[in-house]
């Protein structure tokens, strides 16, 4: 049974290499955890995500 990060690595990453800081799986999974703990603005994404990555 595939995990999630099997099914978020099957995406296309349509980003620059020399401007990539974070894999595009690593945000996607943040943005739906996000979404899930009632995010609901870009803005509230990045607050919750650097809120976790500080915590």
């Amino acid at each position: 049974m595939p995990d999630v990060t099997d099914f978020l690595n099957q995406f296309s990453d349509p980003r620059a290499e020399n401007k990539v800081t974070y894999p595009l799986s690593s945000l996607l999974f943040m943005s739906i955890c996000s979404v899930c703990s009632g995010a609901e603005t870009w803005g509230q994404i990045i607050t919750w995500s650097e809120t976790l990555r500080l915590g």
